[in-house]
């Protein structure tokens, strides 16, 4: 292994004292770091420091994406992305309310970016011409950017199914199962997450393995953060998958005839609020400077106007920004119970969440901060915005979420499926949730790589290692022999008339 010493020198929300701490990276044959240090102010250093000697562009890539910034430095093809960042103000809640983050994880972000800082000092030559200075605020906002893809996205999907055109999303997926101790030739519980996005853009992973202060942490975070909850730790697994409950909402709004600038609200007309953003589009060696006003109702930012009817996006995580810090809990956590301490801070995203633990508890969570939502609307549909009566009525905490602990099955798997397929015989039916569909959501129905799973897992009553790794590496086609079978037919002499 390739080994390096690095030497933090911490004066970070301490009162200003100052001392050395060594910090200590190996790079294994892949080049993975295994950062190790005595503190986690100084791993978080170590880890900064990695990922900028790795990925230096990309990180700096992911600040300015989340600041809304990146056609103002590589063209016009991002300005959408920059106006959406401002629509939602990554950049401006995050720089607001830095100082309100837990004062022991701003000191790990703060030192995460000054780990990236020092290699951008020593490496000047590395260090692009656009480089934006790192600050702990670009993290809290690069983690808002991050999450926003999934609840626009169901945002998006409500304006569509209410007849208005927006903007395709990327589409976001993954693989993952969980087998229990019971079921397991070792023992202890099995867990796989696969990842399915892109080697590129803002959602490119980085494998890391972190051991420092009360973090031994093995996985991966996006370009930019110290922190992920895609991995595993000496006490348990962490794996996530695309789907969850709904976690925004479209309202209708009713625009004044006589002033585009009021919107009805229980009778009376309301002011819109108004905002004006400039944003940068390169051109050539020079920078143009475009200045859009974005408008909002009480309910969120207006993305479309037909006529007198305008639509606000709500998004459940429009204020939030503990993303890491949930984050941080969730790698600290040592059993079952302080994991869904962690994950009832209902900061991370809608999605399939599985934990395994060393105590061989498995445990699955549809998460999201999800609205609690009144009974007469279809919010699957832009919803009227111009009364109380739709108003959300608050947030649902984690115990009314869809979630199960240690099944009879002894597994469970979910390929960005419906609950109902968690594993044979499901009890989290969509029937068992109709007084709140959109905990359930089921928008994704039982495909053939979730069904091979299936199949894999529920005929192994002893899976070892070796038969866990074929199930993560298998490429069969879900009853392809069957499919094969009907194509033969098909071709039978005679039988030309099926085809």
């Amino acid at each position: 292994m390739d080994k390096r010493n690095l030497t933090l020198i911490i004066a970070l929300l301490f009162g200003g004292n100052l001392w050395a701490e060594e910090v200590i990276v190996y790079r294994d044959e892949y080049g993975v770091p295994h950062i190790f240090a005595g503190s986690e102010e100084a791993l978080c250093y170590g880890a900064g420091y990695a990922q900028a000697e790795d990925r230096l562009e990309e990180l700096l890539k992911n600040y300015l994406r989340a600041e809304g910034r990146m056609a103002e430095v590589f063209g016009e093809k991002y300005f959408q992305d920059d106006y959406l960042a401002r629509t939602f103000r990554h950049a401006a809640i995050s720089r607001e309310n830095y100082q309100n983050i837990n004062i022991k994880v701003r000191s790990c972000i703060e030192a995460f970016v000054q780990g990236v800082r020092t290699f951008m000092k020593d490496h000047p030559e590395k260090t692009p011409e656009w480089a934006p200075r790192p600050e702990g605020w670009h993290v809290v906002a690069l983690s808002r950017y991050i999450i926003w893809g999934w609840p626009l996205g169901e945002a998006y999907g409500d304006l569509r199914r209410g007849g208005i055109e927006v903007q395709d999303l990327p589409y976001r997926g993954s693989n993952q199962w969980l087998i229990s101790s019971d079921r397991s030739d070792l023992g202890v519980p099995i867990a796989l997450i696969d990842p399915h996005l892109s080697w590129y853009e803002q959602f490119r992973f980085y494998e890391c393995r972190l051991y420092g202060g009360g973090i031994q942490f093995s996985g991966l975070v996006i370009v930019g953060t110290p922190f992920s909850g895609l991995g595993h730790t000496k006490y348990l697994s962490i794996a996530m998958t695309t789907g969850g409950p709904d976690t925004a909402d479209v309202f209708q709004e009713e625009i004044d005839p006589e002033d585009s600038t009021r919107y009805r609200y229980d009778g009376e007309w309301r002011a819109l609020s108004v905002r004006r953003e400039k944003l940068g589009i390169k051109k050539g060696d020079g920078v143009e400077w475009r200045e859009v006003t974005i408008e909002a109702t009480h309910h969120g930012p207006i993305v479309a106007r037909r006529g007198n009817r305008a639509y606000a996006v709500a998004i459940s995580y429009a204020e939030q920004m503990q993303v890491q810090e949930q984050f941080y809990r969730m790698i600290q956590a040592q059993n079952l119970e302080e994991m869904k301490l962690a994950l009832s801070m209902l900061q991370v995203m809608a999605q399939n969440i599985m934990v395994g633990t060393v105590q061989g508890d498995i445990y699955y969570l549809r998460n999201g901060r999800v609205p609690i939502r009144p009974t007469g609307f279809d919010f699957s549909k832009p919803v009227p915005g111009y009364t109380s009566a739709s108003e959300w009525q608050g947030i649902h905490p984690l115990s009314d979420l869809i979630q199960i602990s240690n099944p009879s099955q002894g597994y469970m798997q979910n390929c960005n499926i419906s609950p109902a397929y968690l594993m044979k015989d499901s009890p989290l039916t969509r029937e068992k949730f109709q007084d709140r569909p959109y905990l359930y959501n089921e928008s994704d129905r039982l495909h053939q790589r979730a069904a091979m799973v299936l199949e894999l897992l529920e005929e192994n009553e002893k899976v070892t290692q070796e038969q866990a790794v074929d199930v993560a590496l298998s490429t069969e086609v879900y009853m392809a022999d069957l499919w094969q079978k009907l194509l033969q037919s098909v071709r039978a002499p005679g039988l030309e008339t099926f085809r």
